[in-house]
């Protein structure tokens, strides 16, 4: 049996519609459409109720399935996972360039988040159309993938700091690493190529 997977059609035990994605699993899911905002950033009602979506056509399970196995064969440079660890780890304990975040921050992302966000990267360079991680696509997917998992200490509530803001500080203190890309014939495509 295949394992589960949050993209897998929605079972209606109480007789509604089988077989399409259910608005709460496309929720879910909506890190591709808008973040947790749900689609085009509208936000849950008061209830945590995700907005109304359009129900969308289940894909077959063996079409995902492959896709999956694909982005796992998608290549990540080893600078491309350092700088998902070193922005995760800026979550966890902001030093250095990241002091005055100290108070603001109870608890931040764990190893897993790391992990997280380079499995996103690889899914993302997939749907992009290439065989490799890039530090964009990392940087694309952090406030999506941390968002959530941020504790503010009473001192960011007090000051009205939320996510978003910490998160857009951590990345602006961590520049994407300069990648060297090079095709089959060895040439490096960087700045020191074009040169």
């Amino acid at each position: 049996m295949p394992s589960c997977r949050p993209w897998q059609r929605a079972e209606a035990p109480f007789g509604g519609k089988g077989g399409a994605l259910s608005p709460r699993a496309v929720y879910r899911v909506g890190v591709l459409e808008g973040g947790l905002h749900g689609p085009r950033g509208q936000a849950p009602d008061p209830h945590g109720r995700p907005p109304a979506v359009e129900e969308m056509e289940a894909r077959p399970l063996e079409d995902l399935l492959t896709l999956s196995r694909l982005a796992d064969r998608v290549y990540v440079h080893p600078k491309v996972a350092e700088y998902a660890v070193a922005l995760v780890r800026a979550t966890r304990r902001p030093e250095g360039r990241l002091k005055e975040l100290r108070g603001l921050l109870l608890f931040g992302g764990s190893p897993r988040a790391s992990l997280a966000l380079v499995q996103g990267a690889k899914a993302l360079a997939l749907l992009r159309g290439r065989g490799y991680a890039l530090p964009e696509d990392v940087r694309d997917l952090f406030k999506d993938a941390l968002r959530h998992r941020l504790v503010l200490s009473y001192q960011a509530l007090a000051e009205g700091v939320g996510p978003e803001a910490l998160l857009d500080r951590i990345l602006e203190a961590f520049p994407p690493p300069f990648v060297p890309l090079r095709d089959p014939y060895g040439d490096a495509r960087g700045p020191a190529a074009e040169a």
